[in-house]
């Protein structure tokens, strides 16, 4: 990597939406017309919408000509699309100009905090109005919600308070109940407006909007207890402490909000002395104990569970399936919430939001569809921040809930016959999600609330055992075979702008080592003069951070080790270096190239801005290699020359007969 390389991979990490903009976003808008053609746009669209606007800001360039051609001919009553934030010193012409139809150029060297949107998602509207700045309504669609909150279309839609021609301002409320309304909402994924406003782009609604909304109205506790009654299915094996924890909590939850709930704990196996403490906890705890000794397979287990409860409780409207090894913190009330969610018509399976048991790092806050398939979104961050516009701490609309604290009405579960028995573990709740919403159902994560979870104490890690992650990836073929083409057209609740392969909200970019592919492992002739560097007097600093077999990755690799950390040459520059390693057993010798990623942290810790690319990461084919032992050298090799410096041994990688 030469120096205008280098320093442009740095400035693609410290200015990505800029990149995102040039990758994304067309040059220009002259085939659609010019200014003439915009105007002629825009005059049809105001003839059907009224444009509302939340926040003062600017149309994006050929904005009416793009919406146009999103819509394809076809009145939607309702259209969002994406936005950003832009920002505007000039005062006087200069900003005025900014409001028509400005270059290209200007407008990017100033725009900032893109936020893209899922396409029409009711549960996460009722949490904030995410459509955010510019919504187009159909003249229609104002009229008949004025009509039905019992309000004048003129105070509606704040006609007296236009702000500018064919712009009215409106309330965050009223519009929501618009999008309610609507029979047809088009979501375009394209920054199509730009606001003023500095920071976050929130657009906070009442919740006592509206005069019809099953949102706030919840579930009084004088309504017939039967009709709020929930049966709750636990599978449990060997792990009567954690269940203990775990029916303990439930049962005071419920208490304290005044739910009835009857449990079945299905056991497929514990031991003799473990059979027996659960018996006697089952008297303990009033739960429903079965014991059916087989293979553990979770969606035929459920199903059995559920089934059995049908019989003896066919009046509880709703069913909680929970993990054994789930914790209620005292207080944390969900149990209401939970059927208040799924209680709403069109909502299929219910969530929450689930913490490792540090308390703070999340586990699961919804799952995403990405190139590599359903993921735990947000995976390992932690809770005492905010990530993408408050999604870790609102009730939203997901692709899919985890099994571990699912809900769904009865009705529901049974309409589609319940957990695909196909499945054994790995993608037996995303599989259920994913048929809710086939049949039109969505389905909410009430990242509001959270419970602890510790994550495979009673059947251990997939990942921890090869066995058990091949039989995840056989299931994962058959789910893509089952809904291929249903998946072809993405998760609609996440922006196709946002990165496909991270668990973050990072934009869809693909940037220098962000995303690492195989390497194929060469013949090592030994030709490298290197120079051994020590941890006290080397110039060659470094850290490991991981070596290991992985079966698969984000990007739907497969089979291979994978070592990254960082490293690099003390008093040199960035780019003066390229990193390698060396794989040696016996006789036989490999070398693989190292990928350069982006290492803020050790930048910071170090002080030095030149470093900003010294981790590293690489991929290796792992059927690329013969059988045998290998101990990994990591190699720092100068530009144009074969000398550098070396750490011998860094770790080994063992490749056994299959």
């Amino acid at each position: 990597m030469n120096r205008r390389e280098y320093l442009e991979c740095i400035d693609m990490y410290e200015d990505t939406y800029r990149y995102w903009i040039e990758e994304n976003e067309p040059k220009d808008y002259a085939h659609s017309g010019g200014v003439r053609g915009e105007q002629e746009a825009l005059d049809e669209l105001s003839e059907s919408y009224e444009f509302f606007e939340l926040k003062e800001g600017v149309r994006a360039n050929g904005f009416a000509t793009r919406v146009k051609k999103a819509l394809a001919g076809v009145k939607y009553e309702a259209v969002y699309f994406d936005e950003d934030v832009i920002d505007t010193t000039q005062s006087g012409g200069m900003a005025e100009a900014l409001r028509r139809f400005t270059g290209r150029g200007v407008l990017n060297s100033r725009r900032r905090d893109p936020f893209f949107k899922p396409d029409f998602s009711p549960d996460t509207l009722r949490s904030f109005y995410y459509p955010g700045a510019l919504t187009l309504i159909s003249h229609e669609l104002a009229e008949r919600t004025a009509a039905k909150l019992g309000t004048a279309y003129g105070e509606a839609i704040g006609a007296e308070d236009s702000r500018r021609e064919s712009c009215s301002y409106g309330s965050a409320e009223f519009l929501r109940e618009c999008l309610m309304e609507a029979r047809e909402v088009l979501h375009i994924p394209e920054v199509l407006y730009h606001t003023y406003v500095e920071g976050d782009i929130e657009y906070e609604v009442r919740q006592d909007a509206g005069q019809d909304d099953p949102a706030g109205a919840g579930l009084p506790r004088e309504r017939d207890e039967a009709s709020c009654g929930v049966t709750c299915v636990i599978l449990s094996k060997d792990n009567p402490g954690q269940l203990e924890t775990c029916i303990a909590g439930l049962r005071r939850s419920a208490e304290e909000e005044g739910v009835r709930i009857n449990i079945s704990v299905v056991d497929n196996g514990s031991s003799p002395e473990n059979r027996k403490k659960l018996e006697n906890l089952a008297k303990i705890l009033d739960f429903k104990y079965t014991y059916e000794k087989c293979e553990f397979i979770y969606s035929r287990l459920n199903n059995i569970g559920a089934a059995l409860m049908k019989e003896e409780y066919p009046e509880n409207k709703y069913l909680l399936f929970l993990n054994d090894d789930i914790e209620i913190p005292k207080g944390m009330n969900f149990l209401r919430p939970m059927m208040e969610t799924a209680d709403r018509e069109h909502v299929g399976a219910v969530g929450i939001k689930l913490l490792y048991p540090d308390g703070v790092t999340i586990q699961h806050a919804g799952v995403t569809l990405l190139k590599s398939g359903p993921s735990h979104k947000l995976n390992g961050y932690s809770d005492e921040e905010e990530y993408y516009h408050g999604i870790n701490v609102r009730d939203v609309n997901m692709f899919s809930v985890t099994g571990a604290c699912m809900m769904l009405r009865r009705e529901v579960f049974d309409r589609l016959d319940g957990f695909d028995e196909a499945y054994a573990v790995g993608y037996t709740d995303t599989e259920l999600c994913v048929r809710l919403l086939v049949h039109g159902y969505y389905n909410v994560c009430l990242n509001s609330l959270y419970l602890i979870h510790h994550e495979g104490a009673t059947r251990g890690q997939d990942a921890a055992s090869g066995e058990k992650m091949r039989r995840l990836l056989g299931e994962r073929e058959l789910f893509y075979g089952h809904f291929g083409d249903f998946l072809m057209d993405g998760d609609p609740f996440y922006s196709p702008n946002l990165t496909a392969t991270d668990l973050d909200y990072g934009l869809n970019v693909m940037l220098p080592g962000r995303t690492v592919p195989l390497s194929r492992p060469e013949e090592y002739d030994g030709k490298y003069n290197l120079r051994p560097s020590g941890d006290k007097d080397g110039k060659l600093k470094f850290a490991l951070d991981h070596c290991g077999y992985e079966l698969n990755d984000e990007l739907g690799n497969r089979d291979f080790y994978d070592i990254k950390g960082w490293a690099f040459i003390d008093g040199s520059k960035g780019f003066d270096y390229e990193k390698r390693l060396i794989l040696k057993s016996g006789e036989r010798s490999y070398k693989v190239r190292a990928y350069d990623t982006y290492r803020e942290d050790v930048s910071e810790v170090f002080g030095r801005k030149g470093i900003l690319l010294a981790g590293f990461e690489s991929k290796i084919i792992s059927s690329e290699l013969k059988e045998g032992v290998y101990a990994v050298t990591l190699a720092l090799i100068k530009n144009n020359t074969n000398k550098g410096y070396c750490r011998e041994d860094i770790c080994r990688i063992e490749k056994s007969r299959a």
